[in-house]
């Protein structure tokens, strides 16, 4: 199963992306790359907490999509449960 890890020391990055494989390091640029996705959008669009809402539900929504897809075609499930909910 793939994992999300937090560095909170970011003088840790660089040694964790060197320690990936050519898969690991896709996967890493895919996750920055939706991050920064989505940050921007909220920063465009002004960030408000309806908004974020629901872009959080429509994320969870297409993410239960695609592990029902995967799934039933007998790929991998990446993660074995989906991020916390808003509280």
């Amino acid at each position: 199963m793939a994992e999300i890890i937090n560095l909170a020391n970011p003088a840790d990055m660089r040694p964790f992306l060197e320690s990936l494989d050519e898969g690991g390091l896709i996967g890493q640029q895919l996750s920055q790359q939706g991050a920064i996705h989505v940050l921007t959008y909220l920063l465009n669009h002004g960030c408000t907490e309806d908004l974020a809402i629901a872009m959080l539900a429509s994320l969870r929504q297409h993410m239960e999509e695609i592990v029902q897809v995967a799934e039933a075609k007998g790929y991998t499930r990446v993660f074995d449960k989906t991020p916390p909910n808003f509280n």
